[in-house]
């Protein structure tokens, strides 16, 4: 409570201690139940101001996006806030980014992953999976050559169109762009079974039954044809491009498929059949004996590629086999655990710095998160936000080091390494480029986002942030070295007031500032990072201490407007060091930064008489140094003791004499009613106005009696009545007689009228002035 300076009984008096009695506590920034603990740090705060809001205290919803109750000093003062984030595009990571509740909607229909990027699984990407797949003017795959399509349940990419000399295959759900290949005189009943649209099943003149005649029109897809009837143009080395049926095809020697000596180790496509499926094969014509030839077994595995698809492309009676192993688990890195399941899709870009492998998962494999890149890139100096880095310039919040917005930054030139170090440290030069390299880490432990923290090999040390200016509750603490706190773990001191194992780690702190003091030792901590919270204490530092304050209770994020550390100075013993914090004198570098220190009040002792009363300080430095940084502390003044009484003055110069009162005059009429005449002037005292004499008693009359009065303490005293000779009525009245006329009083009383007697009766006593 307080106790307030006021005025009671005349005299100024310190009043009782306004301290209310222990109350439940709320989020108001004060210790309500007096047990020591302040708001967010008190297990028994009270939530009943958030209503219905609160109904799933500690939870909360921001956006949609899910996070926790926190009670934090704001703009308007302590009060309620939500920590969940704000809610964020969607993409494709297995989380739900825009917080609605559900999880890669975007990419999704029903539980399949159909999106053309994330086919199957997140990072999957179709136009990755296939090739072959046909190029755009820019030297990249067309978006519009691939397609993610639902086929028996499952999503799997589709090649829409071809590079030249490639065709999507089989006709009917193509799933890879087969190369290109005559189906020249292979036995078809139909124009599907020759596979390519240009081609056609035709009748021979010399052959019993159909076969595929490939087509040499310069419309062909295949690659050389001009359409020249007579010539071989696109045709296979046996052919020749030949007007038939309305079209213009390769017509084989003899115009005749059958294989005889003309036709020896020709080769042409066949079909072969595996269950229902059924593939592309080749055959080739070859001499039996003697004068017997005959064409080859058809045989698909040289003509016909196996693709991951669930089905028996080359119908050799396995399926998939070229993507699984020994037991028939999928183990290729792009088909982990199932076809199109991309390992290194999924950490392909560049933001997210990780690598991925297709690794055993219990009985089966799956896609696994293995571990965080090593970069070496061009970037420009050391920055916290953009404007610390210039036009063009951005700062990168995964390193915290200047990039180009496009291109590269011209200030990273170089000839030698020494040109580099006036960006950083960690700054070489390579190939006349100023380069860092980079190790990321993943911190928050969500393989998804890949690795989101970097760290500049052979840069400098995470020092806790230092602020040139009082710093703001949007301020960044920047968490240099990738370790999860804004300073260095290993080899710092932590200390939180609602520790009880007191061990000075990040797990189990020191109870108290002191205790972490005492343990410090220059040659193996760099810092004692406490966390916010109310310590009751007196801290006295030594050289080459630094105490920071700001954490959150866990230490993992620092702010030193929204998690005030406070220390709440005692007063020190007759024989220690004054202040709440004392500061001998020092030799290395002592900083306090991120406190609010309060200055201890004093006993509300008054010192003895003649005595001073006692200083109450903040901070004390035993002398000024420049080893000493105080930085983005609050320092609140206490209450110092109240002085002793003083020694009594010297007595004052003596008064002048005062001034002769006014002579006394006679009343206008016999009752003197309403008249008086003025005292004289006071004596005044040249060395001291204020001690000037006062002014003397008036005299005054009233009615029949006539009298003065005397003035306060030393006043003069007001002059007597004189005596009034007039006449009223024919009768005459003496007043104010002298002592003189006693002996004629019988004389006065004989000719005095008999009805004045009463007046001398009543004014037997007479003064003489």
């Amino acid at each position: 409570g307080w106790s307030f300076c006021r005025v009671k009984d005349g005299e100024y008096a310190w009043s009782d201690c306004d301290a209310a009695m222990p109350a439940e506590e709320v989020c108001n920034g004060i210790d309500d139940d007096c047990d020591g603990l302040v708001d967010g740090f008190d297990p028994g705060l009270t939530h009943d101001e958030l209503g219905e809001d609160g109904a799933l205290y500690p939870i909360c919803y921001l956006g949609g996006c899910v996070g926790r109750w926190q009670c934090k000093l704001q703009e308007n003062g302590y009060g309620w806030s939500c920590d969940a984030g704000d809610p964020e595009r969607e993409i494709c990571n297995g989380a739900d980014d825009n917080c609605n509740g559900e999880i890669d909607e975007a990419f999704m229909q029903g539980e399949l992953y159909v999106d053309l990027n994330n086919c199957g699984a997140c990072g999957a990407s179709c136009l990755a999976v296939l090739s072959h797949l046909k190029h755009g003017a820019d030297g990249k795959v067309s978006e519009d050559a691939a397609a993610c399509e639902v086929h028996d349940g499952a999503a799997v990419c589709v090649p829409l169109e071809c590079e030249p000399g490639y065709y999507p295959y089989p006709h009917e759900n193509p799933v890879s762009c087969l190369k290109l290949e005559s189906p020249a005189c292979q036995v078809c009943g139909a124009d599907e079974d020759c596979h390519v649209y240009s081609d056609r099943c035709l009748d021979l003149d010399g052959d019993f039954g159909k076969h595929c005649l490939q087509s040499c029109d310069m419309d062909s897809p295949y690659p050389g044809c001009t359409g020249n009837v007579g010539e071989q143009s696109c045709c296979p080395d046996g052919y020749t491009c030949r007007d038939k049926d309305g079209g213009k095809f390769c017509v084989p020697k003899g115009e005749s498929c059958s294989c005889d000596a003309s036709k020896l180790n020709m080769v042409r496509n066949c079909a072969v059949s595996a269950g229902t499926d059924v593939c592309q094969g080749r055959q080739t014509c070859e001499k039996i004996e003697g004068d017997t030839f005959a064409w080859s077994v058809c045989s698909a595995e040289t003509l016909t590629l196996e693709v991951c698809d669930g089905q028996d492309n080359n119908c050799n009676g396995e399926i998939d086999e070229d993507f699984k192993d020994d037991k028939g688990r999928y183990n290729a890195e792009e088909h982990c655990g199932a076809c199109n399941e991309d390992c290194p899709s999924r950490w392909k870009a560049p933001e997210l710095h990780a690598t991925g492998a297709c690794l055993l998962d219990g009985e089966d494999y799956a896609c696994k998160f293995t571990g965080c890149k090593l970069e070496n890139e061009i970037y420009g100096k050391q920055c916290r936000e953009d404007r610390d880095c210039g036009a063009g310039m951005r700062c990168d919040r995964q390193i915290f080091y200047c990039v180009a917005e496009t291109g590269e930054t011209t200030s990273a030139l170089c000839t030698a390494d020494s040109d580099c170090k006036k960006l950083s440290s960690a700054h070489t030069c390579v190939d006349n480029v100023c380069r860092v390299e980079i190790q990321y880490y993943d911190v928050n432990g969500i393989a998804a986002d890949g690795c989101e923290c970097g760290v500049a090999v052979n840069g400098s040390a995470d020092e806790p942030d230092v602020f040139n200016e009082w710093p703001t509750a949007n301020s960044l603490y920047i968490d240099r070295n990738c370790d999860g706190v804004d300073g260095t773990i290993s080899t710092s001191l932590f200390v939180s007031a609602q520790s009880t194992s007191s061990k000075g780690t990040i797990d189990a702190p020191y109870r108290t500032i002191s205790e972490a003091v005492a343990a410090f030792d220059v040659s193996k901590h760099t810092a004692i990072l406490v966390a916010a919270g109310t310590y009751l204490e007196h801290v006295e530092l030594k050289s080459g201490v630094q105490i920071f304050g700001g954490y959150s209770a866990d230490f993992r994020s620092r702010n030193v407007v929204l998690n005030p550390t406070q220390i709440m100075g005692q007063p020190p013993a007759e024989s220690g060091h004054p202040g709440s914090v004392y500061i001998p004198s020092v030799k290395r570098k002592t900083v306090m930064s991120g406190f609010t220190i309060h200055g201890y009040d004093v006993s509300e002792s008054q010192a003895a008489d003649g005595s001073n009363g006692r200083n109450s300080y903040a901070i004390f430095m035993a002398e000024a140094s420049k080893y000493i940084y105080l930085s983005s502390n609050m320092i609140i003044a206490g209450r110092a003791e109240d002085g002793g009484r003083g020694a009594s003055g010297d007595s004052g110069y003596a008064g002048g004499d005062g001034v002769d009162g006014k002579d006394s005059r006679e009343c206008s009429d016999h009752y003197c009613d309403g008249q008086s005449t003025p005292g004289g002037k006071g004596g005044a005292n040249s060395h001291c106005s204020s001690a000037n004499g006062r002014v003397g008693a008036t005299s005054r009359g009233g009615g029949v009696e006539q009298d003065f009065y005397y003035g306060n303490e030393r006043d003069g005293a007001g002059g007597a009545n004189n005596s009034y000779n007039h006449s009223y009525e024919g009768q005459e009245r003496i007043v104010g007689l002298a002592a003189d006329d006693v002996t004629s009083l019988g004389e006065i009383l004989q000719s005095d009228v008999a009805t004045d007697g009463g007046f001398l009766q009543q004014n037997n006593e007479f003064i003489t002035q």
